[in-house]
């Protein structure tokens, strides 16, 4: 919570004014200086800003006539209609009839109007803090929420021990908590790093985030819509928890060398230690990237082992407090205290309890189910659900080639007037490719439908949506189910029919409006991606920008974004 308020006011420091949105197109129109009372025919009409002024009736002012230019053929600004890299299409045929009338006379409209359009170049708003860049790249690319939630739970704990250590009356300083605490804080930040994890847990935040009205202030959506960074809460927690193993390493040795535990219960922490050690290793950034497959079978099966040695270490660390109460209380002449009795009382078995029960829950949903595969191309394939339970709008699966195997999460998206749902898998890594060439008709799944950074768009009242390639997989369903005015689609891709069909193009076309930009790289080339995002984000007005694609897509246009004062989210590696 600390760390959420602390982003609010951070990245409200970019946010305090919004840029006036900026000219795209000058047109220039000869006579303008004369009146002309009515217009009621064209062909093509252009204006001044980015936004299409269509005819909908016969009547059309003079003063609306300034800076148009009408033509007979769109043709003729093939150049600038083509350019999509900074002005998109923005021309729009309009039926009418070829008069127009002033002074009681006719004329045409080659008499009146010059066929010639300039453009003028369209200039980015500038960024925050010119002259402290470095003040700049640390508030909008190292100070994400996620990162300041894991730094907020390292320095709550950090200063926990440094409080305890240097700060309380002991005479030794390696007794200033005892073992049992120590255990106590380790399956703390266990527990939430754990419970943070779960889909019931996470559906449940999005779902409350999901309560904030489109009519509350948009800095506040705005950063509410940030909780899919919440795992920095699981990655900062794990941290936490392995900083309090190291020191009850040095305690629990200290005590054994005391006689105050067995041999058995240091064993089973230097265990505990080193398997902990070796998911965070492999949960590192670059080398999770790197060794994504190891990544993941660290984290499961080193943290099911790690659990079993976690119970079998609470187990034994309790037998000996137990004996050690037990002998004091013999001294009183009291009766024994069963070790079952002890387990029962403690908070330690409550808390690993909850963590198994939490880790447990997506396996009871494991199932096999019958799918239909169809191969788009070399690179994409199209997996369909006829049967399976409903899902939501921006939520995914995780699916995987045998039970306990390696999984991975996909959007889902709704079959049009069928039931189930579908996915869209691109080419990525071994994993993916090997499903694209042999197709499957059964695939496992585990767990339930999860909310991802794409469900956060419900907050929002217009949007841009920016993707490349495969992302445009979790943007699918939100244009398949809102009005085309109220979003727009950037989606760039090479080559778009020949790697996921022509016939999924169509439907992306047909859903997401006229003024859907399609950009191909393989015909069109690069694309200047901030310029054209900021552009189209402007011109309707949008509240955010929703970017789906790689992580170096994603930063360069977040940060592009962001320090300029334009909203903009983005997927991160944990998302």
């Amino acid at each position: 919570f600390a760390a959420m308020v602390a982003s609010y006011f951070i990245n409200e420091i970019a946010y305090d004014i919004s840029p006036p949105p900026s000219k795209n197109l000058e047109a220039s129109c000869i006579n303008n200086s004369k009146s002309l009372k009515t217009i009621d025919s064209g062909d093509t009409i252009v204006a001044n800003n980015t936004s299409i002024s269509q005819i909908h009736n016969d009547n059309f002012t003079s003063n609306s006539m300034q800076n148009l230019v009408v033509t007979n053929d769109i043709k003729d600004y093939n150049g600038v209609a083509n350019d999509t890299s900074v002005y998109g299409k923005y021309m729009e045929k309009i039926k009418a009839n070829r008069d127009y009338e002033k002074n009681d006379q006719k004329f045409d409209t080659k008499e009146l109007f010059v066929k010639e359009l300039k453009p003028i170049e369209f200039s980015l708003p500038k960024k925050k803090f010119k002259n402290w860049s470095i003040l700049r790249n640390l508030l909008y690319r190292f100070f994400t929420v996620y990162r300041l939630i894991n730094i907020t739970v390292l320095t709550i704990n950090v200063l926990f021990f440094i409080y305890y250590f240097f700060f309380t009356n002991t005479k030794d300083k390696l007794e200033f908590l005892s073992s049992s605490q120590i255990t106590l804080i380790i399956l703390i930040n266990m527990s939430i790093s754990v419970f943070i994890r779960n889909q019931f847990v996470q559906n449940f935040l999005f779902w409350l985030v999901l309560q904030i009205p489109l009519s509350a202030p948009l800095s506040i959506r705005f950063q509410f819509s940030k909780v899919y960074q919440l795992g920095g809460l699981h990655s900062g927690c794990a941290m936490g928890a392995y900083f309090w193993l190291f020191v009850l390493t040095i305690t629990l040795t200290k005590d054994y060398i005391n006689k105050q535990v067995s041999l058995c219960t240091l064993v089973l922490n230097f265990l505990l230690l080193s398997f902990i050690t070796t998911i965070i290793i492999f949960a590192m950034p670059k080398l999770r990237e790197k060794f994504h497959n190891s990544f993941q079978a660290t984290h499961r099966f080193c943290g099911w082992t790690s659990l079993l040695i976690l119970w079998s270490f609470t187990i034994s660390f309790t037998n000996d407090l137990n004996k050690m109460l037990n002998i004091r209380q013999s001294t009183n002449r009291s009766d024994p205290i069963p070790l079952w009795k002890s387990l029962l009382s403690s908070p330690e078995f409550y808390l690993i309890t909850s963590i198994c029960c939490s880790i447990l829950t997506p396996w009871l949903f494991l199932r096999k189910i019958k799918i239909e595969s169809k191969r788009l191309s070399s690179k994409a394939i199209l997996l369909t659900f006829p049967n399976s339970r409903k899902t939501f709008c921006g939520s995914a699966v995780a699916i995987s080639h045998s039970p306990f195997g390696e999984y991975h999460a996909f959007a889902t998206i709704k079959t049009p007037k069928k039931k189930g749902y579908r996915i869209i898998v691109a080419k990525a890594g071994d994993w993916t490719t090997d499903l694209i060439e042999y197709p499957r008709n059964e695939i496992w799944i585990k767990g339930v439908p999860t909310a991802g950074m794409m469900r956060v768009e419900k907050l929002f009242k217009r949007v841009l949506y920016v993707c490349t390639g495969s992302g445009i997989g979790p943007i699918l369903p939100h244009i398949l189910r809102k009005h085309p005015e109220k979003s727009k689609l950037l989606w760039i891709c090479s080559e778009p029919e020949a790697t996921f069909g022509q016939e999924l193009v169509n439907e992306i076309k047909s859903n997401a409006g006229l003024d859907a930009v399609i950009h191909n790289t393989r015909t069109q080339g690069r694309l200047n991606l901030v310029k054209t995002s900021i552009s189209m984000y402007q011109e309707i007005n949008a509240e955010t920008i929703l970017v789906v694609s790689n992580p170096a897509f994603t930063a360069q246009l977040s940060y592009g974004c962001n320090a300029r004062g334009i909203r903009c989210l983005g997927v991160i590696f944990d998302s």
